[in-house]
């Protein structure tokens, strides 16, 4: 739910900034995500609450496509991936020190107004809190707007099919809500080496990255949904482990981005890209297949340097081209598809993973099935929560 809202909310939140600059957009966002951390304080003990702390918290997300943009309007093109890796740094300090805070603070216990026990979640937003309300203090005072008013869209989309087309997947992928955008064919150089290059469009460009955007986080995010279960399930990983792991994949890519990303060419960002996307494969077979925790930690080697360097090369790709009035949207349309396919992604492993519990539990049982008991008498035998 939380992907699918970010899908939803971000091409709209980038359009929006197009036409009204980014700070104010931005502000509505922080202002959400620290509603959002207010409401999962007070949602002890009330499911309720909690699903409306997620709700709100994926609708105030776009600030992570208005972030791109920013640094979009700041920059020239040659110096538009630095930019970009700084954003994929501060991404790897939060992915560093974030879950160690978090699991350090659900170790931290208080006792509930009702008297019926102690509630482990209660530190974690209130901290998450007040972070947001210093970040929302902090960028008033120091963040300007980025985008003057002579480079901004002049109107927004009046007709409610304008508006269906940023949640409509297929426009999105077809980029029809982007304007003016070159038809002449570019010459795009993948292997200077081989002196190997093709001749596309602008769109024809951005349709290809798309989808090369939305089929990598579709299984990377499912990865990385499924990584916490798998630790559990087979290293018996507590929370503070898990802690220790996502510190040890956020410093190595902290170290990728700001030692590589920041340093090489532009022009090589491509060369990057392919090797980013080529050794997710490499990385998911060893953390599959990974019997020791060594293993575990060598598979998490290339799953980290795909982290560092696939979206933040994709990013500095599609913001090359477009006009300057519709960074936003374009950006909006990119995160959005990456949010996509999250949405999709783990739900994907997920059932994936549940047939095959499911095959391996009826396999356990074929002794009963081989005495003619049926799968129905399996299935009440042992629940569903034992698999």
């Amino acid at each position: 739910m939380f992907s699918f809202l970010q899908f939803i909310s971000m091409p709209i939140i980038g359009m929006l900034s197009d036409v009204y600059g980014r700070r104010p957009l931005y502000f509505i966002c922080l202002t959400g995500i620290s509603l959002s951390y207010f409401f999962w304080s007070i949602s002890i003990n009330h499911f309720g609450i909690f699903v409306l702390f997620r709700i709100i918290n994926g609708l105030s997300k776009g600030n992570v496509s208005l972030c791109t943009a920013i640094v979009t309007d700041s920059t020239t093109e040659d110096k538009r991936g630095k930019g970009f890796a700084t954003i994929g740094i501060a991404f790897s300090i939060g992915f560093i020190v974030g879950p160690l805070i978090g699991a350090i603070l659900s170790k931290l216990h208080w006792s509930s107004p009702d008297g019926d026990g102690s509630c482990f979640q209660f530190y974690p937003p209130i901290f998450a809190l007040i972070l947001s309300i210093m970040n929302i203090i902090f960028s008033y005072n120091y963040l300007p707007e980025t985008l003057l008013p002579h480079k901004r869209t002049t109107s927004v989309c009046s007709s409610l099919v304008d508006a269906f087309h940023y949640i409509d997947p297929w426009s999105l992928f077809s980029f029809k809500i982007v304007k003016n955008l070159n038809t002449k064919g570019i010459d795009l150089n993948v292997f200077s080496r081989l002196k190997l290059t093709f001749n596309f469009s602008e769109k024809s460009i951005l349709r290809y990255g798309a989808f090369v955007n939305f089929f990598f986080l579709f299984i990377y995010s499912g990865l990385e949904f499924t990584l916490t279960f798998l630790t559990f399930i087979r290293f018996n990983f507590t929370s503070l482990d898990q802690g220790k792991l996502f510190f040890y994949v956020g410093f190595q890519m902290f170290l990728i981005q700001g030692v590589i990303l920041r340093r090489i060419n532009h022009n090589y960002y491509n060369h990057l890209l392919l090797s980013g996307i080529l050794l997710v494969i490499p990385s998911f077979i060893l953390i599959g297949y990974s019997t020791t925790i060594t293993g575990l930690y060598i598979g998490l080697i290339p799953y980290a340097y795909s982290s560092a360097i696939v979206i933040p090369s994709l990013s500095t790709t599609f913001s090359s081209y477009g006009h300057s009035s519709q960074k936003g949207v374009l950006l909006g349309i990119f995160r959005s598809i990456g949010a996509l396919a999250r949405a999709f992604g783990p739900m994907t492993m997920s059932f994936s993973k549940s047939f095959n519990c499911i095959a391996i539990h009826i396999n356990k049982n074929n002794s009963l099935l081989n005495n003619n008991n049926s799968i129905l008498e399996i299935w009440n035998r042992n629940s569903v929560y034992d698999w």
